[in-house]
C-alpha cells in the first residue's frame, strides 16, 4: 500500500491541473490578463507660454487678454496618454525620423542618441479612441486646452518616487527623503495654418527635450507618439508602451480652458515681472554692467545654457543655431568669439542690441575658412543664398555690410534683398536655397519655381521685389 499523497505533491498536481486548464479554454482570458498595465499613480499638469516649445518661459510675455482679441476663438487641444500593454505594427513612422535636435535641459548641451526616440514612432491620424481599442489598453490621463495659435501649451504626465540613491543623513538624522520625478511631456505650438511646432520631453533619471520640426498635420488633425513607458519598473522589450495622442478640435475651447488659458499666461507674465526679467519695450535687457556681468558668468560656465537663457529674451538667431546644432568643437570657437565681444561691451556703452553683436560675433567666426564645412547647413537654414559669396569667397561678400548694420531690422532687410537677388542666379542650387527663405516671407512666392524656365522666373521675381523691398531697385 503507497503512503498517501504529502501536502506538496497536492500542491504540484493542482498546480498543473490549473495550467492544463489555462491551456484550454480560458487561454485568451489568460493572456488577456496578462497584458493588463498598471496604470501610474500620475497625475497631468498643463501650463501655457508665448514662448516657442523650446524657450518655453519667456520672459517677454503678452498681456494674456490680448490673446483672445481675434475673429475667431481658439481651438481645443486633446492630449491623451494611453498605456498599450505591447506595439503592433502599424507603419508608423519612426521618431527619429523627426527629431531635429535632442537636448539636456540642465546643462544646454546636446544629446548624441534619444532615450524618448528609441523605438518610438508616430501615427499619423490615429486618435486616441482608436489605441483604446487595442487589447489591454488604458488610459493613464488626459487633458483638454484652449489652443490659439502663437500659444505653446505643455502637457504633461508626471509622478514622483522615492528615489533609490543612498543620501548622506543631515546633521539632525532628519533629512528629507530623495525623491525622482518620472514625466513625459508634450509641448504644440500651432501656427494657425494647420502646422505644428513641438517637443518631446522626458524626466527619468535625467532629463532631454526632443525638438521636433515644424510638420503639416493630417486631416483631421490628429497624431499619436508611441514610446516606451518611463513609469514601467521593467525595462527592455517587455517594457510597455505609452501613446500620446493629439488631436487638435477646431470647435471653440470650453469657457473653463479660455480661463485656464488667460490665468496661466497670467502667472507667467507676473513670474516674469517678480524674477525682473520684463523690460520696457526698446531696453536691451542685459545693458546695465550688473546684468551683462551676470550673464558672462553663466556663459563662462555653461555657454549652451546661456545662450538658451539669453533667448527668451533677446532676438538670438545665429548664436542660439550654433548652440543647439554644432558639434563641441566647432562650438567652442564661437562661443571664444562671444565671450570676446562680451567681454568689450562690459567696459563701454553701446547702442547696438546684445543679442544682434552676440550674433554677429558668431557670425563671423562660422564664416571663417575653418569652420564654413560644418557651418554651411546652419547659415542656409538661417539666411537661405544670402552667405553664399561669403562661403565660398565669391565677389561681393555680404559680411561686411551685415556687420555695420545697428539693428536687427537692418539685418534682415539686407538678407532678404541678398536673396532676393539670388532667385536670379544661374546655379539651380543658389536659387532654391533663396526661394526656401523667402518662402517665409512670401507663400506662394508669386508662382516662383526655382527649376522653371527663366522667362517664368523673371516675372515672379519682379512681383517679389514689388512685395518684399518695395522702393528697391532691382538690380
Amino acid at each position: 500500500m503507497s503512503p498517501p499523497p504529502s501536502r506538496r505533491t497536492l500542491a504540484l498536481a493542482l498546480a498543473v491541473a490549473t495550467a492544463g486548464c489555462a491551456a484550454g479554454g480560458d487561454r485568451d482570458a489568460a493572456a488577456e490578463a496578462a497584458e493588463v498595465v498598471e496604470v501610474p499613480a500620475a497625475v497631468i499638469d498643463v501650463s501655457f507660454s508665448r514662448a516657442p516649445p523650446l524657450r518655453f518661459g519667456a520672459d517677454d510675455v503678452a498681456a494674456p487678454s490680448s490673446l483672445l482679441a481675434t475673429e475667431r476663438d481658439p481651438d481645443t487641444l486633446l492630449v491623451t496618454f494611453v498605456l498599450l500593454p505591447n506595439t503592433e505594427e502599424s507603419g508608423g513612422t519612426p521618431l527619429d525620423a523627426l527629431v531635429r535636435t535632442v537636448i539636456d535641459p540642465e546643462a544646454g548641451a546636446l544629446l548624441l542618441t534619444s532615450e524618448l526616440a528609441r523605438d518610438a514612432y508616430v501615427l499619423e491620424g490615429v486618435s486616441a479612441s482608436e489605441l483604446l481599442a487595442r487589447r489591454g489598453a488604458t488610459v493613464a490621463g488626459d487633458a483638454l486646452a484652449a489652443f490659439p495659435a502663437d500659444v505653446s501649451v505643455r502637457v504633461a504626465l508626471r509622478t514622483e518616487r522615492p528615489s533609490s540613491a543612498t543620501t548622506r543623513p543631515s546633521r539632525s538624522g532628519q533629512g528629507p527623503a530623495r525623491r525622482d520625478l518620472l514625466e513625459v511631456a508634450f509641448v504644440g505650438r500651432s501656427d494657425g495654418k494647420g502646422e505644428l511646432e513641438s517637443t518631446l520631453e522626458l524626466a527619468r533619471g535625467k532629463r532631454e527635450i526632443a525638438w521636433l520640426g515644424r510638420r503639416a498635420l493630417a486631416t483631421p488633425p490628429r497624431v499619436a507618439f508611441v514610446v516606451r513607458s518611463p513609469f514601467s519598473k521593467t525595462f527592455g522589450s517587455s517594457a510597455p508602451w505609452l501613446a500620446i495622442a493629439v488631436e487638435i478640435a477646431p470647435e471653440p475651447a470650453p469657457a473653463r480652458a479660455i480661463a485656464e488659458l488667460r490665468a496661466g499666461l497670467a502667472a507667467e507674465k507676473a513670474a516674469a515681472r517678480r524674477d525682473g526679467g520684463v523690460s520696457p519695450p526698446g531696453v536691451d535687457r542685459a545693458s546695465t554692467p550688473s546684468e551683462l556681468a551676470a550673464f558672462r558668468r553663466r556663459f563662462a560656465a555653461a555657454p549652451r545654457e546661456a545662450l538658451a537663457e539669453l533667448g527668451r529674451h533677446d532676438d538670438l538667431a545665429v548664436a542660439l543655431e550654433a548652440a543647439l546644432t554644432l558639434p563641441e568643437a566647432a562650438f567652442r570657437q564661437v562661443a571664444g568669439a562671444i565671450d570676446a565681444v562680451t567681454a568689450r561691451r562690459e567696459g563701454q556703452e553701446s547702442l547696438r542690441p546684445l543679442g544682434l553683436e552676440i550674433d554677429l560675433a558668431a557670425l563671423e567666426v562660422l564664416l571663417s575658412p575653418d569652420l564654413r564645412t560644418s557651418s554651411r547647413g546652419l547659415l542656409e537654414r538661417t539666411f537661405g543664398a544670402a552667405f553664399i559669396p561669403d562661403l565660398a569667397d565669391a565677389p561681393l561678400p555680404l559680411f561686411p555690410r551685415a556687420r555695420l548694420a545697428s539693428t536687427r531690422e537692418e539685418l534682415e532687410r539686407l538678407v532678404i534683398l541678398s536673396n532676393l537677388v539670388a532667385l536670379d542666379s544661374s546655379r539651380p542650387y543658389v536659387r532654391v536655397r533663396a526661394a526656401r527663405f523667402l518662402e517665409a516671407h512670401a507663400e506662394g512666392l508669386e508662382g516662383y519655381d526655382p527649376l522653371g524656365s527663366f522667362e517664368r522666373r523673371s516675372e515672379s521675381v519682379g512681383r517679389l521685389w514689388t512685395k518684399l523691398a518695395p522702393g528697391e531697385s532691382r538690380p
